[in-house]
């Protein structure tokens, strides 16, 4: 029974997490696919780089996906430099 009801959260874990995808994609989220999400129980926790404080921002509001509890941030943000190094 309990790995009935854990495929059941694990499943609802996925959708929530697909719906988050699209959420940033649809705001223009360049990096989202580069990015480490991690959903459990509603809270949403994301890892990784991101090219600008607009687009952490961006991901910080995924709070309004319904499903979403809480987020959690541990997101780098990394500017691009308009001038490669020499």
């Amino acid at each position: 029974m309990s790995s009935e009801l854990a495929q059941v959260t694990d499943k609802a874990a996925l959708d929530l997490k697909r719906r988050i995808i699209i959420f940033l994609s649809q705001k223009g989220v360049s990096s989202v696919r580069l990015l480490d999400i991690d959903v459990a129980n509603g809270t949403v926790t994301f890892r990784g780089t991101v090219a600008s404080f607009y687009e952490r921002q961006l991901c910080l509001s995924c709070d309004h996906v319904p499903g979403v509890r809480k987020v959690v941030d541990d997101l780098k943000v990394e500017i691009p430099s308009p001038h490669p190094p020499r």
